[in-house]
């Protein structure tokens, strides 16, 4: 079932409060989660704003603790921040806005309802402990394989794992491009790569300014995924990628600084073509050597 929201006409200038001005219904929220929602409510921003607060607070407070989406897009705009107070205001705002939301789309695509987005984000939230499952990685199983080994390992009942599996599939059913179609063979390296798409429909849809959408767009485009068909990446594209990218080797892959730094080097020596680009990367990793001591 699609939903028929009623598309704003202006521009959205996202603003993220520091403090909560109204009483928040869930304490556990984030505190950044709540700081979007009052925004978007004392602004009077029409519904489709209130769908993006209503998905980062799901990414907040559906997340499990080892694996807080809202968070991560918290800690990342934290490094952005304090690696790039040189920028103007306004060149900071974006890239901090741009940060806040790039995973806004592992809710799922703009179709799902409130009980979809839910079921996207705990499949987005699935810990693995091991490497293989039956001779295939975790990114070559299919999401029905996941869901079944979960099952297995007394993670999720049968009945749960079904009703994930349903709520995926039905929510993703009229999804057009071959990158965001989902069924129970979809491979979990399919399902995980989908959401750079699935946030910048929801952020065109919103009207959010074209430059935080391409920012966003670039943040996958060394795996292979350019939903704006992206010709080159510019700097402040780099830098949410990185950042991203070194976030995720700290947080979830138990890498070291060094460790990190080295990766992201090797894979610009692959990924990187243009010398201009080169350049432009290798200078913006000199300064996230900075960040040595950020993440402990």
């Amino acid at each position: 079932m699609k939903l028929n929201f009623v598309k704003s006409e202006k521009n959205i200038n996202l603003t993220f409060p520091e403090k909560e001005t109204k009483q928040p219904d869930n304490p556990v929220m984030n505190l950044t989660a709540i700081g979007a929602r009052n925004f978007f409510a004392e602004n009077g921003l029409p519904r489709p704003a209130y769908e993006a607060s209503r998905r980062l607070s799901f990414l907040d407070k559906e997340s499990s603790p080892n694996w807080p989406h809202f968070a991560d897009a918290v800690e990342i705009c934290q490094m952005l921040e304090s690696l790039w107070q040189n920028l103007s205001e306004e060149q900071l705002k974006k890239i901090k806005q741009a940060s806040l939301l790039h995973d806004i789309g592992k809710a799922g695509p703009i179709a799902a309802t409130a009980e979809q987005q839910k079921s996207f984000v705990k499949v987005f939230n699935l810990i693995f402990e091991k490497e293989k499952y039956n001779e295939k990685s975790i990114r070559e199983l299919t999401i029905s394989e996941a869901l079944q080994v979960k099952v297995e390992e007394g993670q999720l009942k049968k009945s749960e794992a079904i009703v994930l599996l349903k709520n995926l599939c039905e929510a993703a059913k009229d999804e057009n491009r071959e990158q965001t179609k989902i069924s129970k063979e979809t491979k979990m390296i399919d399902f995980w790569s989908a959401h750079v798409y699935w946030s910048v429909d929801l952020l065109k849809f919103l009207n959010i300014e074209e430059e935080i959408i391409k920012i966003v767009a670039a943040h996958h485009i060394w795996d292979g995924h350019n939903p704006e068909n992206l010709a080159s990446i510019n700097e402040n594209q780099f830098k949410l990628m990185l950042a991203d990218r070194y976030q995720a080797f700290r947080r979830r892959s138990g890498k070291n600084h060094q460790e990190t730094m080295v990766i992201l080097r090797k894979t610009a020596q692959s990924k990187l073509v243009k010398e201009k680009e080169k350049i432009l990367c290798e200078e913006i990793m000199q300064e996230m050597e900075k960040l040595k001591d950020f993440i402990k």
